[in-house]
């Protein structure tokens, strides 16, 4: 509920143009797109199976990962922050550039970011899901699981 909640926030505050006075915070939950999936599926498996082992935790790799890799632009000046915010939701309005202190995306991940996470996840999470639903219709009736293929 924490990761749903900051997320919301900051979609309030970008599209409510809040983000303006609060510039510094421009997106602080970005990340957190990656733990949605993962919170998710360990919330699932805990829920069906109790104790949910360390192997389990990896499914948070991606979230550590880009939360540090977030760290690039979280620690530049807020004037670069409003500048990017500005550009981002009122592309039309003239304002002078601000020029980062360093590169905020080495890797050119940003622009791979907002297709990636849910898709990935979801498949992770479903997957299991089904895979379960055909194996218990196969011992309950032999005869229909070849009639139903999921």
């Amino acid at each position: 509920m924490l990761t749903f909640s900051l997320t919301s926030l900051d979609i309030f505050l970008c599209y409510t143009g809040y983000m303006a006075d609060f510039a510094f915070l421009d997106n602080f939950s970005e990340s957190l797109t990656f733990a949605i999936g993962p919170l998710l599926y360990l919330y699932v498996i805990s829920s069906l199976k109790g104790k949910t082992g360390n192997r389990q935790l990896l499914h948070l790799l991606p979230f550590a990962f880009y939360f540090i890799y977030n760290f690039l632009y979280i620690l530049q000046p807020t004037d670069f922050k409003q500048h990017e915010y500005i550009q981002a939701y009122f592309p039309d309005r003239i304002i002078e550039p601000v020029y980062p202190r360093f590169d905020t995306d080495p890797l050119q991940l940003r622009r791979y970011i907002q297709k990636s996470p849910d898709c990935i996840y979801w498949h992770t999470f479903l997957s299991p899901f089904f895979k379960s639903l055909r194996l218990s219709e196969r011992r309950k009736y032999p005869c229909l699981s070849e009639v139903i293929r999921i």
